[in-house]
């Protein structure tokens, strides 16, 4: 049976069908279906490229970071790495608004080569301020493709079909986090450290061309669209971006710094967590309150049940995400003191299964044209399994340590492509870009509270357990954090009995604290989806948005008689 591509949707502004045919438009066959275009895949194609590009140079950078810091004589070399995370977060909202303004394919042309010309820097940087300025400008491009590839896909195809699509998307994304160390490694054993980056020029390039020549969208489902350039730039939330760019990134600095370059009670740390705080706070009232012609998160995203459910569980399912997978480095190295290699080969469930299961449930999504089962269900796994990873110690079982990653990491996988669709169905077409830049945005920040949340848990528990060990001397080093850097079979087999045995019992009681946190924030998870709509994805046919627009416009003409 031929492969098949969703059917077109409709046009989304009253204009004429004069306009160039969408990429995915096609032949009907004699059942009605559209067959899969040769523009769709060469799109497609390019799409998955870029979110493979975007994703692989988050993790590609950490195993040349000893090269990197020889050769620009490096201090502060983990900003390498937070400098890329930080800027892919901050501008999510900005380019979601840039998209509405100018239109999706001028925004992802431009994050494509944003992250190009942030590649070309870093290949050629001489210093740390170099390379780290190449790493924001790259990390602003790699922050807007997979928004824009997300939300392309988006527009071309139909809700019903839309899981399946966004589902090899993500697990295209997820790949290309897991490829990024070792594909680092050879590249960095075979030449030097700078084609790392100058290897992402010739595939930019490659998807630019085709995105340019080939891509063809549908109009903007927005009205009154300005025309000129300064009425577009006047057109967008300078104000509201500005307090969320600059509150969202003091907010981050505090998380990305506590604990790691300064203590949680320093100043350095809380200062900019309350900053960033107050800010977003700030932002929300300019955005609630100010007469701005379009506000860049306008409150009616955030007046929907269902819609802030999927959020949360959203940001949850990335928290969970780099939870487990920095914690379970701690076990694998602090309890089992096993080597760095084989750490890495342990975790492989909870970095390849998301893959696979991420495509299940976008087709089992688009099949049955429903989401809350498939959230429930998902959320049911995570619980399970991190309830039960407080069951690991010194003695678990091989199978025991991969039947509860699976457990997880499927879970995990199955929320990954159905929620993005099903928050899309909540809200008007027009809201569909800053529901995907917003819903971006809630999963950068679960990454970040997914270390962050974890890592105060243990280091409390290992603080008020440290008696437990009687040797002065391996207490100073374990206290305020020591823990976690000294989670390593070298040092702990190091370390003489019976100290060793009340260290690796230390470990083991303090994560079983982390992992019942994380089973405890998990069933969150599990009263959202419970609680949530049901959605059920299905195509209005033209009567039915008719009616639907008409009953839209007399609520809104009753709301202002009421005001």
């Amino acid at each position: 049976m031929a492969a098949e591509t969703p059917p077109a949707l409709e046009r989304r502004s009253n204009e004429d069908d004069s306009s160039p045919p969408n990429v995915e438009s096609a032949t009907r066959d004699s059942h009605g279906k559209s067959k899969l275009s040769w523009r769709f895949v060469l799109v497609f194609g390019s799409l998955c490229a870029t979110m493979l590009l975007s994703a692989l140079d988050a993790t590609i950078i950490t195993v040349a970071l000893p090269d990197i810091s020889r050769a620009l004589h490096l201090t502060a070399y983990a900003w390498a790495v937070n400098a890329y995370t930080l800027s892919c977060t901050v501008f999510l909202l900005l380019i979601g608004q840039l998209a509405d303004v100018f239109d999706r394919k001028p925004t992802m042309l431009a994050s494509i080569v944003l992250f190009a010309v942030g590649s070309a820097i870093c290949g050629a940087a001489t210093s740390m301020g170099m390379l780290i300025a190449g790493r924001v400008v790259q990390g602003i491009g790699g922050g807007g493709i997979p928004v824009m590839a997300e939300l392309i896909v988006s527009d071309l195809v139909d809700i019903e079909q839309r899981p399946t699509y966004l589902g090899l998307l993500l697990a295209i994304a997820a790949l290309g986090t897991v490829i990024g160390p070792p594909i680092g490694g050879a590249i960095i054993s075979g030449t030097s450290w700078r084609w790392i980056f100058y290897i992402n020029l010739p595939l930019c390039g490659a998807a630019l061309v085709l995105l340019t020549f080939v891509l063809r969208l549908r109009d903007l489902p927005i009205d009154d669209i300005p025309k000129t350039f300064k009425a577009k730039m006047g057109r967008v939330d300078w104000v509201g971006n500005a307090l969320f760019a600059t509150s969202s990134l003091s907010l981050l600095l505090g998380l990305t710094m506590g604990g790691n370059d300064f203590p949680w009670g320093s100043y350095h740390v809380v200062v900019p967590i309350v900053l960033g705080v107050l800010g977003l706070v700030a932002f929300g009232l300019w955005e609630k309150y100010s007469r701005v012609a379009s506000p860049v998160l306008p409150s009616r995203l955030l007046n929907n049940y269902t819609a802030i459910s999927i959020y949360i569980q959203g940001m949850g399912t990335v928290l969970f995400l780099a939870w487990i997978t920095y914690f379970l480095i701690v076990y694998f190295q602090g309890v089992l003191l096993a080597s760095t290699s084989r750490s890495s080969t342990e975790l492989l469930p909870t970095i390849i299964i998301p893959l696979p299961f991420a495509i299940i449930g976008g087709i089992l999504m688009s099949q049955l044209k429903r989401a809350r089962e498939i959230h429930f269900v998902a959320a049911i796994l995570m619980t399970i399994g991190l309830g039960c990873f407080s069951l690991f110690d010194a003695s678990s079982s091989l199978g025991l340590r991969v039947g509860l990653q699976v457990l997880v990491s499927a879970g995990a996988g199955l929320l990954m492509a159905t929620l993005l669709p099903a928050v899309q169905s909540q809200l008007p077409e027009s809201d569909l870009a800053a529901v995907t830049a917003l819903f971006n945005f809630m999963r950068s920040l679960g990454g970040v509270w997914g270390v962050t949340i974890p890592s105060i848990i243990f280091n409390a528990r290992i603080n008020s357990n440290i008696h437990s060990v009687d040797d002065p001397s391996v207490q100073a080093t374990l206290l305020d954090g020591g823990a976690y850097s000294r989670a390593s079979k070298n040092i702990i087999s190091a370390i003489p009995q019976p100290t060793q045995t009340q260290v690796i019992d230390l470990y083991t009681y303090s994560l079983r604290a982390v992992w019942w946190a994380a089973a405890a924030f998990s069933v969150v998870g599990v009263v959202l989806a419970a609680t949530e709509k049901l959605i059920i994805l299905r195509i209005q046919t033209p009567a039915e948005k008719k009616k639907a627009k008409e009953e839209s416009v007399q609520k809104e003409t009753v709301s202002g008689e009421k005001a």
